[in-house]
């Protein structure tokens, strides 16, 4: 999100609230320039920054201690055409792992969402399919096929990676590298994406 100062809100009764906001950072201003630098964005205009998962988890640490523990739940991305969704997930899992390395306490991870689903601000659009599987919503027989996304792929082999090589189950680096070969990643501050090799 992009917040920023509004004279309509600094008058309003609303003051307090200390400006407006953008959540579709593809939203140009009347002089046709974007609110502020970012990086790659996923279908509904949110900025794709891995790093911040890594932030917010070392600041959590700062505040309450290392032995927080920490569940990860609704990080996922939307993205109709599965195009973002496996490197989102194996970037978001490397600042994870390296949050780990650090001290971290993570006992838990879950993508948003297993399957797509209503968006209670964007309903049914296709922009705002978030789920590993895609639900065919067209689908003339109402049947509601669905198919398996790259994104499904990825965190599926870095989960069995994972198992194998770890008692806890803990995500490893090699499950990491060998799902950034197999499926490309995110560079930290999302301004790049790797293509997998």
């Amino acid at each position: 999100m992009y917040v920023y100062y509004s004279n309509i809100v600094a008058l309003s009764s609303a003051r307090f609230i200390g400006g407006a906001l953008v959540n579709d950072l593809r939203i140009k201003d009347n002089n046709n320039n974007s609110h502020q630098s970012h990086g790659i964005l996923n279908d509904l205009g949110w900025e794709i920054y891995p790093q911040g998962l890594y932030n917010l988890i070392t600041h959590i640490m700062k505040q309450w201690g290392k032995d927080i523990p920490i569940f990860i739940t609704e990080n996922g991305i939307a993205d109709k055409s599965d195009k973002y969704r496996a490197p989102f997930i194996v970037s978001h899992l490397r600042q994870i792992r390296q949050a780990m390395d650090n001290g971290a306490n993570i006992i838990g991870y879950l993508h948003w969402s297993f399957m797509d689903n209503y968006e209670w601000f964007d309903h049914y659009r296709p922009e705002a399919k978030f789920g590993l599987f895609q639900v065919d919503r067209d689908d003339n027989d109402l049947n509601l096929r669905r198919k398996i996304t790259k994104g499904a792929e990825a965190y599926k082999l870095i989960i069995k990676e994972s198992v194998n090589q770890s008692r806890e189950g803990a995500v490893t680096d090699s499950a990491i590298l060998k799902a950034e070969h197999l499926f490309g990643s995110f560079s930290a501050d999302g301004l790049n994406m790797s293509t997998p090799k």
